[in-house]
């Protein structure tokens, strides 16, 4: 492939296996069993924030005090991270793989920390079993498993299935950090022509690691235009978006480039029929490098990226993952952590020499099997984001960012005005797991477990931070949908602009749903065809400013005015037929718009 293969796994319900030592993937091991019949759907509706972000200096600067903490007893903390550039400012503070005497960690904590690359989520796993294991038995500096860990933060709810195990020994784990963001590497690709209409995407087959993020993108994608999504892969349905799923993105990348085929029994209105046809995969969910081995590959001219974490810039952030009852111990050693965090994270955005050290730190962390992945280019290139020429068309590839606190605040709603968008994610994508793959996540914890931000809340504790940092900036009409959905659940007292109660759950669904993307919004209101046309078409742009005016109520840093625009265009847009109740309570609705 002429670059190192890369491989991010999600062990849900099958981490049973993986405790007993096995190393291998769950896949070649036949932990993930056939995925049973269910009926192909359309996945949740949820707006995740798109933001206009930038990848240079932060434009809000504050102080933050160096406390290190004397750590007695305390030797050195292994973390285990994915090789992701998105983790770069915590590689960074630690000053290398293992902690330097002049490195920000060693400043902000006093501690001494060792980074290893880990690409098996249920190796993850097992090693933060051990440290709690040691943990549970009086042992205040473990030295067996993991206390940290790094993966993606829209897997979390996947992960925490760790958590039933570690209940025997009194302990769980949460998310407490963010490093960063993928921004453009994790990509949805399927045939030219499906982007600018999303319906030629029913019928085609995507192949796809199961419960990862790439294929997440494609889930989101999907629900934002209103396909179904069928994940069974021993069925095909012509009237869904269908996935074929690898233990790896390499293998689903190779399973594209040479037309993979399988027979499938076809499905038809949720049900299945004789009829048996051979598939073959159309689309791939992949991330850097397998984009740029897809689009170099000679399929490379065929498809085009129809959704990436470009697109959706706050779905997937870099998470870090410790001991809940280990930190509790230790409060001073995870606030300096968070804060050695931050500071490296301005040092990359506003010091090219800081992002080549973070570039040569990650290349001698996780390039030690040679190739690309070994030299600081590979990194820093990715990092920023790149182009390939694929015949007359310039791709974009790769592409990550790190963060710094004010604007982890602004992500998990802990600043004023802002909307806690990684609630949005979390509950997003638990949901979307617990609807199509029950055997792997059955549940999942509430948020407030799931994601701790009282170091955080610690770390910013003094700081007095201006206004929030996601910011819209007044832009044209939007020109290029990504995505358009209907909701005909957001209801209005008759005849006026005045929303009723119940409408309440779906303007929560938009918020999510926008809140993972810096995308603009275009609201557009709809009616039936009683009353006079012109009077309807006011009405319904009144109601589209009503909902307008609701989300910047809800939360004005996230959805402030100069980021949405409003239409109404009466009962000339249907959708069904306005001669009976049931049709004109379809065309009665409110169109959400996500685009640029």
């Amino acid at each position: 492939m002429g670059m190192k293969t890369r491989y991010k796994f999600v062990a849900g319900a099958a981490i049973a296996a993986s405790l007993v030592g096995l190393g291998k993937c769950a896949v070649d091991n036949h932990w993930i069993p056939e995925t049973a019949f269910m009926k192909a759907a359309v996945p949740k509706k949820v707006d995740i924030p798109i933001a206009h972000v930038a990848q240079g200096a932060p434009t809000e600067t504050y102080s933050l005090a160096a406390t290190p903490v004397s750590n007695p007893g305390l030797g050195t903390l292994r973390v285990m991270s994915i090789p992701w550039n998105a983790t770069g400012s915590f590689s960074l503070a630690n000053g290398g793989e293992t902690t330097r005497t002049d490195s920000l960690i060693s400043q902000f904590t006093g501690g001494t920390m060792r980074i290893e690359r880990q690409d098996d989520y249920s190796v993850m796993q097992d090693a933060m079993l051990k440290f709690a294991q040691a943990n549970e038995k009086g042992d205040g500096d473990p030295t067996q498993g993991a206390a940290f860990v790094q993966i993606m933060g829209d897997a979390l709810s996947s992960y925490l299935q760790v958590n039933k195990q570690l209940a025997k020994y009194h302990q769980t784990v949460a998310a407490f950090a963010i490093t960063g963001f993928s921004y453009g590497e994790d990509k949805c690709i399927m045939s030219i022509g499906v982007r600018a209409d999303p319906q030629k995407a029913k019928g085609l087959v995507v192949s796809a690691v199961p419960r990862d993020g790439d294929q997440n993108a494609c889930i989101k994608w999907a629900s934002d235009n209103g396909i179904k999504i069928n994940v069974d892969t021993s069925t095909f349905d012509r009237d869904a978006l269908n996935f074929a799923d690898y233990g790896s993105f390499g293998d689903a990348d190779e399973a594209f480039i040479h037309h993979a085929s399988s027979i499938r029994t076809v499905v038809k209105d949720g049900l299945k029929t004789a009829e048996k046809v051979t598939v073959s995969v159309d689309g791939v969910a992949t991330w850097t490098p397998g984009d740029v081995v897809v689009f170099k590959s000679p399929r490379g001219p065929e498809v085009e990226t129809v959704a990436s974490t470009l697109d959706y810039n706050l779905q997937m952030p870099a998470i870090m993952i410790g001991n809940v009852q280990w930190m509790r111990k230790h409060p001073d050693y995870v606030v300096g952590m968070v804060k050695a965090i931050d500071r490296a994270s301005f040092q990359i955005r506003s010091d090219e020499n800081s992002l080549m050290k973070m570039s040569v730190i990650n290349a001698a962390v996780f390039g030690k099997g040679g190739g690309e992945e070994a030299t600081p280019e590979y990194w820093a290139e990715h990092f920023r984001g790149t182009t390939l020429r694929v015949g007359s068309r310039n791709v974009p590839v790769g592409g990550s960012r790190v963060v710094t606190l004010a604007e982890v605040a602004d992500y998990l709603g802990l600043r004023p005005g802002s909307y806690p968008i990684y609630k949005g994610v979390y509950n997003y994508f638990g949901d979307v797991y617990h609807t199509y793959y029950p055997t792997f996540v059955p549940d999942y914890p509430k948020y407030e477990d799931a994601v701790d931000t009282s170091y955080i809340k610690q770390a910013l504790s003094g700081v007095t931070l201006g206004a929030a940092t996601t910011q819209f900036a007044q832009a044209k009409p939007i020109t290029t949908a990504v995505s358009n959905r209907s909701y005909p659940d957001v209801v209005f007292d008759t005849g006026k602009a005045t929303l009723r109660p119940e409408s309440l759950r779906a303007l929560i669904k938009m918020a999510d749903q926008s809140s993972m993307t810096g995308l603009r919004i275009r609201i557009v209101g709809h009616t039936d065809n009683v009353g006079q046309p012109i009077a309807n078409i006011k009405l319904s742009r009144a109601r589209a400013q009503a909902v307008a005016d609701a989300l910047y109520e809800m939360a004005p840093t996230t959805f402030p005015r100069e980021r949405m625009e409003v239409a109404g265009v009466g009962d000339t847009e249907t959708v069904a037929d306005n001669a009976t109740e049931a049709g004109r309570q379809k065309n009665r609705r409110v169109e959400f718009i996500l685009g640029s």
